[in-house]
């Protein structure tokens, strides 16, 4: 009823039939009113042999400054970036949108949101110390009087602690924590920055919609480096979940891959 509403005020409306771009801009919005969860992009940057981090680790830097730039220039266009506890212990980062060399002023601060379902994010980390200044969310599951403590030191610090009921395995059930962050904190897109067990389970749950690669030009070649999702068995091509590519683009020495879920061989 927009578009009538607008004519009944004299302004001049041409509807597109299904046009492409009006489709994938519109895509977060009908989400939210058909599944009521938020729009869920992962990004990471991986060498040409699929590799995320060294075997032990090490990440800074795959891609290169230009792909980096990209990067918070995407943060500052999102409701939030999402990432995990070990992400967190591993690398203690902030998750800000920063204008770097040259990069467009930043507009728009996202939201830091952590899944840790016991807790563990230190009172020192770079996201605790910051929450006062960036608003942070660390979504979590109840537990014992310790869990409890730490809840209420957390909360001291400024940081908003989101309880979701956990899984099977009692670690925070991924949807219910999507979902609660679309009902209950108003979040509608989210950039996915983390490691392969949480990012492994995003996908495996079909919770992101799209994925943005930066394709960097090295290899590994080494079988214990780290891929960008791990939390299954898939011994036959079946198995796998599908993929379409929307855009490819060069950034600097990089290339940068933009990809949508194949809905059309299934969920899995």
């Amino acid at each position: 009823g927009g578009g009538d509403r607008l004519r009944s005020h004299g302004v001049i409306v041409d509807q597109l039939g299904g046009h492409p771009l009006a489709h994938r801009l519109s895509a977060p919005f009908r989400q939210l009113l058909s599944d009521e969860l938020p729009w869920v992009t992962a990004k990471w940057a991986q060498t040409i042999d699929g590799r995320i981090a060294t075997r032990d680790g090490e990440s800074k830097w795959i891609s290169s400054p230009a792909a980096r730039r990209r990067v918070h220039r995407f943060r500052s266009r999102i409701d939030a970036v999402l990432t995990g506890v070990g992400t967190v212990l591993a690398d203690n980062p902030m998750l800000t949108a920063r204008a770097e060399d040259g990069a467009r002023r930043v507009r728009r601060r996202a939201c830091r949101v952590v899944i840790d379902s016991r807790l563990s994010t230190p009172l020192s980390s770079a996201l605790v110390e910051s929450a006062g200044t960036y608003r942070t969310i660390i979504v979590t599951t109840p537990g014992d009087e310790a869990w409890a403590r730490r809840r209420e030191s957390l909360t001291r610090a400024g940081i908003d602690v989101l309880d979701v009921p956990p899984n099977p395995d009692g670690k925070a059930d991924l949807r219910q924590a999507l979902a609660a962050l679309a009902r209950q904190r108003e979040l509608s897109t989210i950039l996915v920055e983390a490691g392969p067990r949480l990012l492994g389970g995003l996908l495996l749950a079909s919770l992101v919609n799209e994925a943005i690669v930066h394709l960097a030009p090295m290899i590994l070649a080494d079988e214990h480096a780290r891929p960008c999702a791990t939390g299954r068995e898939a011994p036959l091509l079946s198995g796998a979940s599908r993929w379409r590519l929307d855009r490819v683009k060069r950034i600097g020495p990089d290339v940068e891959l933009w990809y949508s879920r194949d809905d059309r061989h299934g969920r899995q």
